[in-house]
């Protein structure tokens, strides 16, 4: 993980929240974190959303 994921995971901490919407892998081996990405498949535009985070790469 780099510093800013371990910054954002600090202020996280913080403030209660346990979960992140990431496509970053490295959240899923922060104990009492949980990475969500998979559930927003069900999500209306996830199909766009995906396209343009291709796009931007």
């Amino acid at each position: 993980m780099g510093i800013s994921d371990l910054i954002n995971l600090s202020i996280m901490k913080r403030y209660g929240v346990h979960e992140v919407y990431s496509l970053d892998k490295g959240f899923d081996k922060v104990p009492g974190f949980r990475r969500i990405f998979e559930e927003l498949k069900l999500e209306s535009g996830y199909g766009d959303f995906l396209k343009e985070l291709g796009r931007r790469r």
